[in-house]
């Protein structure tokens, strides 16, 4: 008997050791799965704040983006408004030279036809003083006729000009 029980004894030591050691295997595996979760867990951390980083650098590139697109398309609106002041100031530049050119052709016709109109009358009024002091038998009526035609003609070429 007390045989028996040495060797229950025995078996159940066995048994304790048979536990203990898949236990212990156990609670190492169970340690060995903890620090490989806890590497993962600081792996998957790092992971999110590199993306954190990323897209915190990825929106401030997008609002810089957006901030310069608005630059441009100001610059872009400055640009048009100031283009189409020049076409109307252009346009209204060549209405004035299209209008200066017409008036300058006028003057330049008028002054040609005044000064042919003058050349005239010179030529009149000194062959009407020839034909006075060249013939003196003239009747004093027909000279004072005569003198009048000239001093009607220098009144004219002095109204006109």
């Amino acid at each position: 008997m007390f045989e028996d029980q040495i060797k229950e004894s025995e078996e159940e030591k066995m048994k304790a050791q048979l536990q203990c050691e898949t236990l212990q295997k156990e609670i190492k595996s169970l340690r060995d799965e903890i620090r490989k979760l806890h590497v993962s867990k600081f792996s998957l951390e790092k992971i999110i704040k590199d993306q954190e980083c990323k897209l915190q650098l990825m929106n401030t590139s997008r609002e810089s983006y957006h901030l310069q697109i608005s630059q441009i398309e100001s610059q872009s609106s400055r640009c048009t408004q100031q283009l189409t002041e020049l076409e109307e100031a252009l346009s209204s530049l060549q209405d004035n030279v299209k209008s200066a050119v017409s008036v300058n052709e006028t003057v330049r016709t008028q002054n040609t036809t005044y000064s042919n109109q003058l050349d005239g009358m010179r030529e009149e009024s000194n062959r009407l003083l020839e034909k006075v002091y060249k013939n003196p038998l003239y009747n004093q009526i027909t000279a004072r006729e005569e003198r009048e035609q000239v001093e009607t003609v220098k009144l004219r070429v002095q109204n006109k000009f």
